[in-house]
């Protein structure tokens, strides 16, 4: 999955690039290393061997897919890409182009979209997922944990694009709400990871005794890990999305003042 979508991205670029057009190199460094990239080492790496084994893995391969691969997607812009490679239909019928245009701007990704509605999902979402049934349930099933992926992959997707979205969709707030935001939803996301560092109670914890691994840390132990690294690993995905709002931020104060300037 992460080759044929880093493959249509750089078909994409080839497309604009023998039409004369420059496609910023920034934008397919993010999308094809950064998120693609990411996305490959989260599932099909060792991650994706052991991330039901252990906890502390587990971890690290959630906040790879709930943070890192939604930023650098973001970041990468596609949905701007495939606009301008697709060419638009004359004849009033619906294509590929028209298609995608009408789902960006469709109600339910305007409602998804709202920076509210994505924070809340992102948040509780996440503690929802671990402190229930179906936590324990991506582990015994698979299509439950691909199930996992997706909705982690979405509800990252839906908040990154609301804070630093370049692409056409649901309106974003002004910069600074955007930094509150960030502020907010990661403050919920280092209480949830220090909560479980303190947790005596283990999460999915008849699932992990039952491996009797006679090798690593014990289920506690292991636990204690995935906390500090679901902490850590939440730090890095918010230096790269406060820079992206900042750069944009002083990006869009520089065009609007040329444009004043125009008009003066």
């Amino acid at each position: 999955g992460a080759l044929v979508l880093a493959g249509l991205y750089l078909v994409a670029v080839r497309l604009l690039a023998s039409r004369g057009v420059v496609w910023p190199v920034g934008r397919t460094v993010a999308f094809v290393c950064g998120g693609m990239g990411s996305f490959y080492f989260a599932t099909a790496s060792g991650l994706a061997a052991y991330d039901t084994t252990l906890l502390s893995v587990h971890m690290v391969q959630h906040m790879t897919v709930a943070t890192a691969v939604p930023t650098f997607f973001v970041l990468g812009a596609p949905v701007t890409l495939a606009l301008r490679a697709v060419p638009r239909r004359r004849d009033g019928s619906r294509g590929t182009r028209e298609w995608l245009l009408l789902i960006v701007h469709s109600w339910p990704l305007r409602i998804l979209g709202h920076p509210i509605v994505a924070g809340i999902l992102f948040v509780v979402g996440m503690i929802a997922f671990y402190y229930s049934s179906l936590f324990e349930q991506s582990l015994r099933g698979h299509t439950m944990h691909l199930l996992m992926t997706a909705h982690f992959m979405l509800t990252g997707y839906l908040f990154a694009n609301v804070v630093c979205g370049i692409d056409p969709g649901p309106r974003r707030p002004i910069y600074p709400l955007r930094v509150m935001l960030i502020m907010v939803v990661f403050g919920f996301h280092a209480l949830f990871a220090v909560a479980l560092m303190g947790a005596t109670e283990l999460l999915a914890g008849d699932w992990f005794t039952a491996l009797d691994r006679p090798w690593g840390p014990s289920p506690a132990d292991d636990q204690y890990i995935g906390a500090s690294l679901g902490w850590l690993l939440g730090e890095y995905p918010l230096v790269i999305l406060a820079v992206a709002v900042v750069w944009a931020w002083v990006r869009d104060d520089h065009r609007e003042a040329k444009r004043l300037d125009r008009q003066a």
